[in-house]
């Protein structure tokens, strides 16, 4: 149940023509109450690639609808309200119907979810009837600020979120990133190596005999 934005959900729905789904920080920002933080962006996920440039047709039509930054993964937008003294802005981002290694940027609510490294952000908002999709463990987890690693894109991103939810007040279980350093210890020496010379780097574009796009997508998306 949508417990929280619902006006903001059917803003959605009306914006997309009732295609896609909602998928993510600001899905569990609407179905956990306790959540103090709404998320900063609104992932909007689909299915297939019609229903992606259905979407994107509609957003590129709508006058209050602005394009703010493109990528391999998704399309960023603007969305602003003037009406009276009162202002709204939302920030949408529309994600690309790719699939990169274990990134699943489409598919069914399921696919898509499954894909996500916490439980606690295993959350989806279907767009064409608002029902609501959630991990088994989302609630609980979320009610205990747990962090449970279900899926690994890169172990020292994920690390990475994990630092930034225990800011947030969640923990991590030493079995949980136990998983990270396990998975670390699986990966080839040529990835590791590409991991550190694309962190300790200062411009990872003007290295030398470097491949900076391989490094993004085994950072993100391996």
């Amino acid at each position: 149940m949508i417990k929280r934005e619902l006006d903001t959900v059917q803003l959605m729905q009306t914006l997309t023509k009732g295609k896609g789904f909602i998928a993510g920080g600001f899905a569990r920002y609407c179905l956990d109450p306790a959540e103090p933080l709404m998320a900063g962006d609104i992932d909007i996920f689909t299915r297939n690639e019609e229903e992606h440039a259905a979407i994107l047709s509609s957003f590129t039509e709508h006058t209050l609808m602005q394009r703010t930054h493109e990528s391999l993964i998704e399309t960023k937008w603007d969305y602003k309200l003037k009406t009276g003294f009162k202002k709204e802005s939302y920030s949408i981002q529309l994600i690309n119907p790719v699939r990169i290694e274990n990134m699943v940027g489409y598919g069914t609510i399921d696919e898509v979810l499954a894909s996500f490294d916490f439980t606690i952000i295993k959350a989806a908002i279907d767009l064409a009837d608002l029902q609501t999709y959630t991990h088994e463990d989302f609630a609980f987890d979320n009610s205990v600020k747990e962090l449970i690693i279900e899926n690994i894109h890169c172990p020292i991103s994920t690390m990475g979120r994990v630092v930034k939810y225990t800011k947030k007040g969640f923990s991590c279980p030493n079995k949980e990133l136990l998983k990270l350093f396990s998975d670390y210890e699986k990966r080839t020496p040529e990835w590791k190596e590409l991991i550190r010379r694309g962190l300790t780097s200062d411009d990872i574009r003007a290295e030398k005999d470097f491949d900076a796009d391989k490094f993004i997508q085994a950072m993100y998306f391996d």
